[in-house]
């Protein structure tokens, strides 16, 4: 591991997004869920 994150999503349109310490450490997650599945 080499201390990044990845941001990524399961709409291929936006490509992943890596983030480093520095800018990590403020990150704010805004959004919400539009589907959830659970499979027993």
């Amino acid at each position: 591991m080499d201390g990044k994150l990845e941001l990524s999503s399961d709409n291929t349109t936006y490509q992943p997004e890596f983030l480093d310490q520095t800018h990590a450490d403020t990150l704010s997650v805004l959004g919400r869920v539009v589907y959830f599945c659970r499979v027993p």
